[in-house]
C-alpha cells in the first residue's frame, strides 16, 4: 500500500492476506489391455469381458473409453450389441449402453473396431467390471484385444 503525505514524502506499507489452500483433485490415467478374446453367444445374457480386478479406481469421477475388435467369422448377424458397467459389490448394473453394429453378412471374414465411452462417479470400496451382451440370430461373436484407457479424478 502506498501512502502519499506531501509532495515530498512517500510511505510504503506491506500487507499480506492469508488464504485457505484450495484442495485440487488429482487426475490419474489408467490403461487396461486384455489380449484374450471373449466369445459372446447369441441371447446368452451379459458376459464379463473386463474383470473388476483390472479396473482399479478409488472414489471420484471416472471417464474411460473401451475399444475392441469384433471378429465375425462365417456367420450372418446384425442386431443388438450392448455394453454394461457393472457394480460387482452390489451385483447390479450401473450404466448400460446399446451400440450400433452394422450387419455383417456370411461368406467373408470381417473385423469391426468398436468404441464406447463411459463416465460415472465411482464410490470408494466398490469394484466395477465391464460386461457385454450379443443378441441376434447369429451363433456367436468374438471380442478380441479389449483396451480400456481413461482417467479418474480422486475426490
Amino acid at each position: 500500500m502506498i501512502t502519499w503525505y506531501q509532495p515530498r514524502y512517500l510511505s510504503f506499507t506491506w500487507y499480506e492476506f492469508w488464504r485457505e489452500p484450495i484442495d485440487t483433485p488429482t487426475a490419474h490415467d489408467f490403461t487396461v489391455h486384455k489380449e484374450d478374446p471373449v466369445t459372446l453367444g447369441a441371447g446368452a445374457g451379459f458376459i464379463e469381458v473386463v474383470p473388476s480386478d483390472n479396473i482399479k479406481v478409488k472414489s471420484g469421477i471416472v471417464d474411460f473409453t473401451l475399444q475392441f475388435v469384433i471378429d465375425s467369422y462365417n456367420q450372418s448377424f446384425g442386431g443388438d450389441f450392448a455394453l454394461q458397467l457393472y457394480d460387482d459389490t452390489k451385483k447390479e448394473p450401473v450404466i448400460e449402453k446399446p451400440l450400433y453394429k452394422a450387419n455383417i453378412w456370411e461368406g467373408s471374414e470381417k473385423k469391426v473396431l468398436m468404441t464406447c465411452r463411459f463416465a460415472f462417479s465411482a464410490e470408494s470400496a466398490k469394484k466395477y467390471s465391464i460386461r457385454a451382451r450379443f443378441a441376434s440370430q447369429g451363433g456367436s461373436v468374438s471380442m478380441g484385444t479389449i483396451n480400456v484407457t481413461g482417467t479418474w479424478i480422486e475426490q
